[in-house]
């Protein structure tokens, strides 16, 4: 019976390791199919007279506003680091942003692998754990989510009574209602319930990362990311700030967008440039592909006609922005990653690095003694108390 088990289990895990890079792949190809559907009306030639046509002055505009967009991100992400260590330069962060950000563009399959080397090249610029690293990131990346979901849904609903699509906007806002007061009654209900969300999970972490056997690092670095994150969730300026400066992102992003449709000589409202960019996005990131490509451009390029925009007019300007964003990403991003790489490997060699990087966690403990909590069980959080420990 074990073995039918076992057996049952090693072919799921089979299937899902061809299942997986199949859906991504069949997203990709879906998205650019959608892409060609919306292209299909579009003359080429004229197309191509329009992306011809753009004025270098609003080009170069968008160019430095994807760039700060980028500098916004890296702040708002220094904030966090600050708030559970002494944070290293913008700089070195920036670096480092531009790196997880090309690495999510180039990557085929997973797009969390990014935030996974940000946390690992701020470990090894810090000192820290991999696990604390990681919980700073974990929760930027929370906030960016929170925040553009709710540019999003309210991008929409601005455009939509701006342009007269009033059925659009109210559904939106009754959506938007909605959803806010769901999440409010689970994050209330989280907050009291006894023992329940983070504090259960760093226990268990805890416990496991206590015990002997190959996971045990993993174990560590998991129950320091969640001591991390929850030092982070407790802090109401920083989630303030942190909020503000997404929205700032989504703004400045935008803006970009808008400068795109100037060069090309059109005008639009920047409300339906917003909603259309946080669309865009949001696409992306649920469709899974590289960087959001195929899927970004299709909603893009489908809100903005929704909006009242010409086909052509939205196409070119879609596609316009999109390369710059690709180009920008690309040529900061790459020498960023290059440098981290090469810095990373000229400074130790991998196994000491991987060493350091488990800090205490990754060294064998002598067993409990049963008086107080194990060393692995202590928060790396200098200040803070472990959920573990509560």
């Amino acid at each position: 019976m074990e073995d039918h088990d076992d057996s049952r289990g090693a072919g799921g895990r089979a299937r899902r390791r061809w299942l997986r890079p199949l859906l991504r792949w069949g997203l990709l190809a879906l998205a650019l199919a959608l892409v060609a559907h919306l292209l299909a009306g579009v003359e080429w030639v004229e197309l191509a007279a329009r992306l011809a046509a753009a004025q270098p002055a609003w080009i170069a505009a968008a160019v430095v506003l994807l760039l700060a967009r980028f500098l916004i991100w890296t702040w708002r992400w220094r904030l966090a680091v600050g708030r559970l260590e002494t944070p290293p330069g913008l700089l070195p962060l920036h670096w480092m942003v531009m790196a997880s950000v090309v690495i999510n563009h180039i990557t085929p399959t997973a797009r969390v692998i990014g935030g996974v080397m940000r946390a690992r090249y701020l470990a090894r610029r810090t000192g820290g754990t991999a696990g604390r690293a990681f919980g700073g990131v974990l929760f930027d990346q929370l906030v960016h989510q929170a925040t553009m979901t709710a540019v999003t849904v309210l991008g929409v609903i601005a455009a939509g009574f701006a342009v007269g699509r009033h059925r659009l906007a109210w559904w939106s806002l009754i959506g938007l209602t909605l959803a806010a007061a769901v999440a409010a009654a689970l994050w209330l209900r989280w907050r009291a319930r006894e023992g329940g969300g983070l504090d259960r999970l760093a226990r268990y972490l805890a416990e496991r990362a206590g015990a002997d056997g190959p996971a045990r690092r993993a174990f560590a670095h998991g129950r320091h990311a969640i001591d991390a994150l929850s030092v982070l969730l407790e802090d109401g300026r920083l989630i303030a700030a942190a909020l503000a400066l997404g929205g700032f992102y989504a703004l400045v992003n935008a803006a970009s967008q808008w400068a795109v449709f100037h060069a090309l000589g059109q005008q639009p409202g920047f409300l339906i440039v917003l909603a259309a960019v946080s669309l865009g996005m949001a696409a992306g990131a649920l469709a899974g592909t590289p960087g959001g490509v195929g899927a970004t451009e299709a909603a893009m390029i489908g809100a903005f006609v929704l909006f009242g925009v010409d086909r052509v007019d939205a196409t070119a300007a879609s596609l316009l922005y999109r390369g710059l964003h690709y180009a920008t990403v690309l040529a900061v991003g790459s020498p960023a990653l290059v440098w981290l790489e090469l810095k990373r490997r000229a400074t130790q060699p991998a196994a000491a690095d991987d060493a350091r990087l488990g800090g205490a966690s990754a060294e064998p403990k002598a067993p409990d003694s049963g008086e107080g909590p194990p060393q692995d069980r202590r928060s790396p959080v200098p200040g803070h108390r472990s959920p573990a420990d509560r």
